[in-house]
């Protein structure tokens, strides 16, 4: 049993102020462990601590700071009330431990903590379309270019935590950043800094940051979940790194919206929406194995440093070297870019047991160089990565495996091919390189045999309306394989939306499936019925 109190209300100065009528307090009462625990009075499991106004911190801030942990049915909850939020000229770094809120760190492990904004505000991609306006919010005022701080700095400190929540929040502005400027280390300009199981971080917008979600795996670290978030002007939207003999598994990012990288262009270094590496440590390396990316979307303005939307990359980035994440499942997304990429749209650099199903991908600026996919076969002998009904258009080069490797190990068909700038469309299993059709499906090792692609390929096109969606008389429609017993409601092992696409809506049960993230009948009405005659009784 627990006795805590059920709500406790903090303002900026302790004075009342909105709903914080009932014995506010300031801020230091929060901070104070000796306020923490099961007293009627203090903050325990099934607290709701409601914040009330706008809290200011100095330079280097450390607003927040929980002191204890909920329990399982029972989560300690901080809760902004309306127009609440915090502001400092710039809050402190995970890397010390802290941020602008600091829920749990690896020197004080926390369990079962909410942070709630109160509104949900992230991105719906069933619609495409923002949840709402946020409420709750964290910002930094003066770090960025031309302002008067420099400074590593995280929103959400949230290390060592296990069943934690962050949702329905406004993280923004920790670092405001003009193309052509460099920071010291963008890796270390956070909204949200994480580790642990059974977190979710959802609902919420972050925008102007580095490296925006910071996700550095410990040890048996499992079931983590980044959903239904609007992320951008960010120089990395997401990164899942580890160093040393570190395993995880299972973790989960879809329904988002990563988007519009400008503001970071030629800073001297490369922007992704996602990347994930490993780090050599006491002579080993870590492993992430299930990591399922699906009903995402990335696009807007990628700006002029990308180097993927989604970059899985090798250990230390080193050629031979295996993938720091085996069983990366990527289906049902919208890959979309504007300017060029570095490293493909999409990048399975290294591991094994690579799944890409169902999405498209899209270069919307045929005029610029860039693959649509790209692999690298480094750790041949375990290297396997297949890919099916996803449908590409755009691009240079619309399939690239590094350095033409021979890639015994990939099985790619039923995909759909478009508007091919380059000469070396299919620069991929067919030596050398061709643009042309019929002899790439010449290539030895049977791939894409099932495919379809829209010719001549230079000026062909996949049939999709502005939003990627197919429209009548597109190549996308039927060019799918069927994938249902994939789903493990029919006894597969990926998640259960594979069985639908992007918006939600179930695929066929039997028959072909369309290619690419949509299916047609989300988005074209019934065509009326003509030649009916009127009989009037």
């Amino acid at each position: 049993m627990f006795s805590s109190a059920a709500n406790v209300y903090i303002t900026p100065n302790g004075a009342n102020q909105g709903v914080c009528t009932s014995n506010p307090q300031a801020p230091s009462w929060f901070n104070n462990a000796a306020n923490w625990g099961s007293g009627t009075s203090q903050i325990g499991p099934g607290t709701t601590v409601h914040l009330c106004g706008v809290f200011s911190g100095g330079a280097n801030a450390s607003i927040l700071t929980f002191q204890g942990s909920g329990t399982s049915g029972n989560p300690i909850t901080l809760k902004f009330e309306t127009g609440s939020g915090l502001s400092a000229p710039y809050c402190s770094a995970a890397a010390g431990g802290a941020g602008c809120i600091t829920m749990s760190n690896l020197n004080t492990p926390r369990s079962y903590i909410v942070v709630d904004g109160g509104t949900p505000c992230g991105w719906d991609t069933a619609t495409n379309a923002s949840e709402g306006t946020c409420n709750g919010y964290i910002v930094n005022t003066q770090n960025g270019t031309g302002l008067s701080y420099n400074k590593f700095t995280t929103g959400i400190e949230m290390e060592a935590c296990s069943n934690c929540e962050i949702k329905n929040m406004l993280v923004y502005n920790l670092y405001q950043n003009i193309p052509g400027d460099s920071t010291a280390n963008v890796q270390q300009i956070n909204c949200v800094y994480w580790s642990g199981s059974n977190n979710s971080i959802h609902d919420s917008t972050f925008h102007d940051a580095g490296w925006c979600l910071g996700n550095s795996w410990l040890n048996g670290d499992t079931n983590n979940s980044v959903y239904n978030n609007n992320i951008y002007a960010v120089a990395h939207g997401m990164f899942n790194s580890a160093g040393g003999p570190l395993n995880a598994s299972d973790f989960y990012v879809y329904g988002n919206y990563f988007h519009d990288y400008q503001v970071w262009n030629n800073g001297g270094f490369h922007t992704d929406g996602i990347h994930t590496f490993g780090n050599l440590g006491n002579g080993l390396y870590p492993l992430l194995t299930g990591y399922y990316v699906y009903n995402n979307i990335f696009g807007g303005d990628s700006g002029n440093s990308l180097s993927s939307q989604i970059y899985l990359s090798g250990n230390t980035n080193a050629t031979g070297t295996d993938g720091a994440v085996h069983d990366a499942w990527v289906f049902n997304n919208v890959f979309e870019v504007s300017q060029a990429t570095d490293n493909g749209i999409m990048n399975f650099a290294a591991g094994s047991g690579h799944l890409f199903y169902n999405n498209t991908v899209i270069n919307s600026n045929a005029t610029i160089g860039g693959a649509c996919l790209m692999w690298g076969n480094i750790s041949q002998a375990r290297y396997t990565f297949i890919f099916k009904n996803d449908a590409f258009q755009g691009c240079a080069e619309l399939i690239i495996s590094n350095a033409n490797e021979v890639d015994t190990g990939i099985t790619a068909d039923y995909n759909a091919y478009a508007t091919c700038s380059g000469g070396n469309c299919w620069a991929a299993f067919y030596a050398g390189g061709t643009g042309n059709w019929t002899q790439y499906l010449t290539n030895p090792y049977g791939q894409d045999q099932q495919s379809v692609a829209s010719l001549p390929i230079n000026s062909g096109s996949l049939g999709l309306n502005s939003s990627y969606q197919p429209t009548t008389g597109s190549i996308v429609i039927g060019a799918g394989t069927n994938l249902s017993s994939l789903c493990k409601v029919n006894g597969g092992q990926l998640p259960n939306q594979l069985c639908s696409d992007i918006t939600g809506t179930p695929r066929s049960a039997t028959g072909a499936w369309d290619a690419g993230a949509y299916h047609l009948s989300n988005n074209n009405p019934p065509t009326p019925p003509t030649g009916l005659t009127a009989i009037v009784n």
